[in-house]
């Protein structure tokens, strides 16, 4: 609710004040406002609504780049292909994740980055593409890991069969839950949902779905 009353304030803003905004306000208003109206589908769970707008968004994003700030940009894209994992475009996902990883050579969010490379893991390893893994895992820089994610990150690629799956992400949920980073790997993206998809066998979704109705 507070959401839609944030977005609503800044869309009247916007329509009033359109002729009089210079480029660097007009880009401020449209940072805050996409975050925002993705945030806000990602937690009311408008996957068909989300998936709509994040086109439109996104050519928004990239005609008016150069008015926005760069750590916006990559927090967009990140958000981006969160939406898009949940969702299950994972295709789409990487095309996002390579605007942070590929087309930015230098982050100014390491953070996002990081997290962005164990993303870019978890989305070849939805499609398959387990040979991809170990170059995945290059990427990494010799200070770039975070426990449970680095265990993670290296047993994905070994996984041959169904049985080694589970065990292999029963393992991860344990650590991750005992683990002294587990609010801050949350806070990036619901690794413990995608866990418990994997274990049940069931759509990233619909877990995440059900979890936002208990919740209520």
């Amino acid at each position: 609710k507070e959401l839609n009353e944030l977005l609503t304030d800044f869309s009247g803003f916007e329509h009033m004040y359109h002729l009089q905004l210079t480029p660097k306000l007009r880009g401020l208003i449209l940072e805050r406002t996409t975050l925002l109206k993705l945030i806000n589908f990602i937690n009311s769970q408008q996957f068909e609504k989300g998936l709509q707008y994040l086109k439109l968004a996104t050519k928004t994003i990239e005609i008016n780049k150069n008015e926005i700030a760069k750590k916006t940009v990559d927090t967009f894209y990140f958000c981006s292909a969160v939406f898009y994992i949940i969702s299950g475009h994972f295709k789409e996902a990487i095309k996002s994740l390579n605007q942070i990883l590929v087309f930015n050579v230098t982050s100014s969010q390491p953070d996002v980055n990081l997290f962005a490379k164990y993303l870019l893991l978890i989305v070849h390893y939805e499609l398959g593409n387990i040979s991809i893994l170990s170059s995945i895992n290059e990427m990494f820089g010799p200070n770039e890991s975070i426990d449970p994610l680095n265990f993670l990150s290296i047993r994905l690629s070994l996984i041959q069969n169904r049985k080694e799956e589970k065990e292999t992400i029963l393992e991860f949920k344990k650590r991750l839950l005992a683990s002294k980073n587990k609010t801050i790997i949350q806070n990036y993206f619901d690794f413990l949902s995608w866990a418990e998809s994997k274990i049940q066998n069931k759509s990233f979704a619909k877990m995440v779905r059900r979890k936002s109705i208990e919740s209520v």
